[in-house]
């Protein structure tokens, strides 16, 4: 069982990790109109970059995209006007896309935003680092070190392969059903009240940034979802509340926890020090 501490360690780096990738998300959604970006279209859009035509059976091997999920995420760009589309020569039942100029001033664009991003988020990316800091005898990593990373683009790219790898990890040790619970701010919530028994909705508000109503909204999906319970008579006052982590809810902290560390070496090396980008694609 990890110690408070440990726990509290985790849910400060899943805190930091999520904040770092919404501000990302939103540099991609602003220069692609995409809402919320997925790690996959992140990867789709990379492959893109090169100039060249793709074609899908490219985009699933290089994204981990379904077909169908492949072939909408590039219809949805082509309805903008960032992609194009014919079919192919060497087999006219498959298509190939590339960017139009229209896509490719988006990547340009979408350059420079991150390249800013990355100078704007460095003190969070320190932070990452020092909170993935292990003193565990080194190992074989779950995730391999990344390579250096040439431009901005190749570190958004090496960063969405990072958050499919923690999204694997994650999977792996809650399983398929207790995973398609518990995201997000959830997984923030499970680990802070595993590390304070304590916990009031009145504390996990100020801790999470959530208002009364948010928490109540968060605290009733996790009680329906079997991680949490609602007791009374804290401190003798019956009209507290204490929230409480079930047998189902401190096997998915505990699951969570163990997924952190198996990445913390990948998250550590992505993390630490500030590579010299440009804004070349």
């Amino acid at each position: 069982m990890p110690s408070p501490l440990e726990l509290a360690a985790s849910w400060r780096l899943v805190d930091h990790i999520r904040d770092y990738a919404v501000g990302l998300t939103a540099v991609h959604d602003g220069c692609f109109g995409t809402d919320y970006i997925s790690d996959e279209q992140v990867l789709a859009l990379d492959l893109l970059r090169g100039g060249g035509t793709v074609l899908v059976p490219e985009l699933v091997a290089a994204t981990g995209m379904g077909n169908r999920e492949a072939l909408r995420f590039m219809r949805d760009l082509a309805a903008r006007g960032l992609v194009a589309s014919e079919r192919a020569a060497a087999d006219r039942r498959q298509r190939t896309f590339q960017f139009t100029d229209a896509g490719q001033e988006a990547m340009e664009r979408a350059a420079a935003e991150l390249e800013r991003y990355f100078a704007d988020a460095a003190d969070m990316a320190d932070e990452i680092a020092r909170l993935s800091e292990t003193t565990a005898p080194p190992e074989a990593p779950t995730v391999a070190a990344p390579d250096t990373i040439a431009d901005s683009w190749a570190h958004a790219a090496s960063i969405a392969r990072l958050g499919q790898d923690i999204s694997r990890a994650m999977a792996a040790r809650l399983g398929e059903e207790r995973e398609q619970k518990i995201r997000g701010r959830h997984i923030i919530a499970v680990l802070l009240i595993c590390s304070n028994p304590e916990s009031r909705p009145s504390t996990l508000a100020a801790d999470l940034g959530l208002s009364p109503a948010g928490v109540t909204y968060l605290i009733d999906a996790l009680e329906r979802h079997g991680f949490v319970t609602r007791e009374r008579d804290l401190d003798g006052d019956r009209r507290g509340i204490r929230v409480a982590l079930t047998a189902d809810g401190l096997a998915a902290a505990i699951a969570v926890n163990d997924a952190l560390q198996d990445v913390k070496p990948a998250l550590h090396a992505r993390f630490s020090g500030h590579p010299v980008l440009t804004t070349a694609v």
